[in-house]
């Protein structure tokens, strides 16, 4: 015991020894799961109470299962005294619920009402208070999307406001969609294309929207208007025919000591800024009792959809009805299939149907990524397996290093997909992150011989969460598994974009009451020079123009009906 009360003891300085506080950066702490970081820091901060008045805010990941109401009462037990108040979504609502949180020594909230103290909300919260504690990477990136269809509407505003600057505004970028349109198909299709609207001439653009908001009378209008601002303001990449960036108004917040707890500490993000300091620990659990099976296989969501047996495959080497109790992670959408699978198995394997869903509940359990950070229901499992891997969409990993490198004021460029070394690195640590703390569900206290069997061909992955298990034993094999026949899709061509584009536009103004389009206008705005290529696909949508209504005369498109 004392030993692992000597393990905290770092931890226990920062948050009582005020010649240890910081204001400007978090302190991150990168304990093992599983050996009670949580729980000791609410012991801390109780006991610190007894004696000092400094004020905490501790922000942890969830509020469900009465989570905040346990970690409320623990701080209370170890203080003697009602020191430490919940304060959630429904309590911002009541005013004494309010007034209970802004008076309270200890005040614990979820990440996401960080996230909205960070957006400037709630500041009542954190005034007077001294001390930051968040338990896990608060992750504050809002994705921001400007798409072809957004900068469509923005035009079609202008007939409405009749603003040359919002028409300006509109036509600028519907010629900068088109001219990275163009650029990634000739020669960086796998590329996000780094725009930096002061580099390109397009900033008078920025220096133009509040005279242009000031016009603006409805709701969505306005919301648009302010996308455009932060594509502007923070430059985007180009991806998908869409201008993505980060919402800049969500900021860290941060008090004169600030404590991150994370097991993964490993997360490459932390390095992309200063506002983080990494305190490595040392190592408390050994593993050398454990296996490590590593099976190669393709468990992406695309590598998944391909495959027809990859269950039957697991099952066939886990047993998992001989093995103790087994927790199966996979990824949402495949929780309710695996569940029939590992039936099926079972039945076939002798076990009658109803022992088999007996067994679903007490010997084998199924979850998946998303829903299992921070849970404890299966601690005194012995086994895990991970038949997924956690991936997130390419992009988000891109906007990790552009919104982390834009705030610590570095440069931000073009993304080569899966060759980017910063986006690389993110990636692969985020992915290592995910399975380290999927296999750290069960067997929490270290104290049983476990099985952990990971199923992807991520090695980078693999090697990285076997640094966080010391002595583990590892034992790789490759596994085949059956796969689908695929049926060859046709790739979608600029000119038919462009068609589609044309029928947007046409549609969009109809609704509108516009009585008729300039042929020019649809021309500039969908991107195309030549007039001999518009005619194509004007012959192309004279169907859809009949179907609708719509006359093609002269240099106009006439908008029969509207």
């Amino acid at each position: 015991m004392t030993e692992m009360l000597n393990y905290f003891n770092e931890l226990r300085e920062r948050i009582i020894n005020k010649q240890k506080w910081e204001k400007d950066r978090f302190h991150v702490f990168d304990y093992e799961a599983g050996t009670g970081k949580s729980r000791n820091t609410f012991r801390f901060v109780g006991e610190m109470t007894k004696e000092s008045p400094y004020r905490v805010l501790y922000v942890q990941r969830f509020i469900r299962d009465d989570e905040l109401n346990n970690s409320v009462a623990l701080i209370n037990k170890h203080s003697g005294r009602k020191v430490a108040v919940g304060f959630t979504g429904e309590d911002s609502k009541k005013a004494e619920r309010r007034i209970l949180a802004k008076e309270a020594q200890v005040l614990i909230i979820s990440h996401r009402m960080y996230n909205q103290i960070c957006r400037g909300n709630h500041k009542e919260l954190i005034e007077g208070r001294d001390i930051l504690i968040i338990d896990e990477y608060p992750d504050l990136l809002e994705k921001v999307t400007l798409s072809e269809n957004d900068i469509g509407y923005l035009w079609m505003m202008n007939y409405k406001y009749q603003n040359d600057l919002l028409e300006n505004l509109a036509f600028s970028l519907r010629e900068k969609l088109a001219y990275c349109s163009v650029q990634q198909e000739i020669d960086k299709k796998n590329e996000m294309l780094f725009i930096d609207f002061r580099e390109c001439g397009l900033e008078k653009l920025k220096i133009d929207m509040p005279e242009i908001l000031k016009t603006v009378s409805d709701g969505r209008d306005g919301t648009l208007l302010l996308k455009v601002l932060q594509i502007l303001t923070n430059g985007c990449f180009f991806y998908e025919r869409s201008f993505h960036t980060f919402n800049s108004q969500v900021q860290f917040k941060l008090l004169k000591s600030n404590i991150i707890l994370d097991a993964n500490g490993f997360d490459y993000r932390y390095t992309l800024s200063k506002k983080f300091q990494v305190e490595k620990q040392p190592k408390f659990f050994e593993y050398s009792h454990s296996i490590f099976h590593h099976y190669e296989v393709n468990t992406s969501k695309k590598g998944l959809s391909k495959q027809i047996n990859l269950p039957e495959k697991a099952l066939d080497i886990i047993h998992p009805e001989k093995n103790g109790k087994t927790l199966f992670i996979t990824d949402q959408d495949n929780q309710l299939n695996l569940e029939g699978k590992i039936i099926n198995y079972l039945i076939l394997n002798g076990v009658e149907e109803n022992e088999a869903k007996v067994m679903l509940k007490d010997l084998i359990r199924i979850d998946y990524f998303g829903n299992i950070i921070g849970v404890n229901t299966y601690r005194d499992f012995d086994n895990v397996v991970v038949l997924k891997t956690p991936n997130f969409d390419y992009l988000s990993y891109a906007l990790s290093y552009f919104y982390n490198s834009k705030n610590d004021g570095g440069h931000v460029g073009d993304v080569d997909i899966f060759k980017h070394d910063i986006v690389e690195n993110i990636r692969k640590s985020v992915i290592a992150g995910e399975i380290y703390q999927a296999i750290k569900r069960v067997n929490r206290d270290n104290t049983r011989i476990s099985n952990m069997y990971v199923f992807t061909t991520n090695q980078d992955a693999v090697d990285m969460v076997l640094t966080q298990l010391p002595g583990i034993q590892y034992k790789k094999n490759k596994l085949s598994v059956n796969k689908k026949k695929q049926n060859s899709s046709k790739r979608v061509t600029v000119l038919e974009h462009q068609i589609e584009d044309a029928k947007k536009i046409i549609l969009d103004a109809k609704s509108n009451g516009v009585s008729f389009l300039r042929k020019k206008e649809i021309r500039d705005l969908i991107g195309v020079t030549d007039k001999s290529n518009f005619s194509r696909i004007l012959d192309a949508i004279q169907t859809f123009l009949d179907t609708h209504e719509c006359k093609n005369s002269g240099q106009k498109i006439i908008l029969t009906g509207s």
